[in-house]
């Protein structure tokens, strides 16, 4: 095309224009991205911080499949927390079955929204450990959750424990009937020899002698027996817990604070 006077002066200012500008965007990009480094290098300790304390149990291989047995995985969970001075341990959403889980000190156990732990029926490999049952003591099975001689220990969350309580009934109401037959009326005996249970029933939440204890927000369904059961522990608050049992189930009550200093029971 005709070029006119003057022309070829624009056309060249502009093409200089352009590359200017593109230079001076790479130049900014470039810092850009060099600000953003220096940035995530200066926060990445908080990040790092940030992940600190947090035990997620799928991570220590528990499966929420609600069919696989965690009871090892989630008690790795808890016990290297304890070993790595305290923190949370987590359930994300999805069903754990779990057989009894001993806490330690300095640690919440969060069971998030949509998660649900089972607890295990399987009555011949529950492990059976000192405590007291009715102000007598004595062994009993252990519980869902189990602790002696602990501080600073929270169970919450807006997620569900589920005791299954269903064979625990069963074996129970057995039991007595082969100890009225026996004539035994008192508690303290042991049960006769073949009876399906050994000795009392498991609770959901079983703590000993511990100190500063939050339980809260929790929604507890079919325990085996009592649900929550403090025993010599102080500082106990519990809170905006819900349970729910069949009315025949036997012996599930809800809350039993038991030779207990300052405990709190809130809605």
């Amino acid at each position: 095309p005709q070029m006119y006077p003057g022309q070829e002066v624009l056309l060249s200012d502009a093409g200089l224009h352009s590359k200017l500008l593109d230079q001076s965007f790479k130049q900014a990009n470039m810092r850009l991205q060099h600000h953003l480094s220096i940035c995530f290098i200066l926060l990445l300790p908080t990040l790092l911080l940030a992940e600190e304390g947090l035990y997620d149990v799928k991570k220590f291989g528990a499966v929420n499949d609600g069919n696989t047995l965690c009871t090892e995985s989630i008690q790795k969970a808890i016990d290297q927390c304890a070993a790595e001075g305290g923190g949370k341990v987590i359930f994300p959403p999805g069903s754990y079955l779990s057989g009894p889980l001993f806490l330690r000190s300095n640690m919440t156990i969060e069971v998030r929204p949509g998660a649900t732990i089972l607890f295990s029926d399987d009555i011949a490999n529950c492990p059976m450990v000192d405590g007291r049952w009715e102000g007598i003591e004595r062994q009993v099975y252990a519980s869902l959750f189990t602790g002696h001689d602990l501080e600073n220990v929270s169970i919450t969350g807006r997620g569900i424990l589920d005791g299954q309580g269903e064979l625990w009934w069963k074996a129970h109401r057995e039991t007595k009937a082969m100890r009225k037959k026996q004539g035994i009326k008192e508690r303290e005996p042991d049960n006769p020899k073949g009876s399906p249970l050994k000795v009392p029933r498991p609770r959901m939440i079983n703590l000993y002698s511990c100190k500063n204890v939050l339980i809260s927000e929790l929604s507890i369904i079919d325990s085996p027996a009592w649900t929550i059961h403090p025993v010599y522990c102080e500082n106990v608050t519990i809170e905006k817990i819900s349970i729910i049992q069949p009315y025949e189930s036997p012996n599930t009550d809800g809350i039993n604070p038991e030779s207990c200093n300052n405990v709190r029971i809130l809605n």
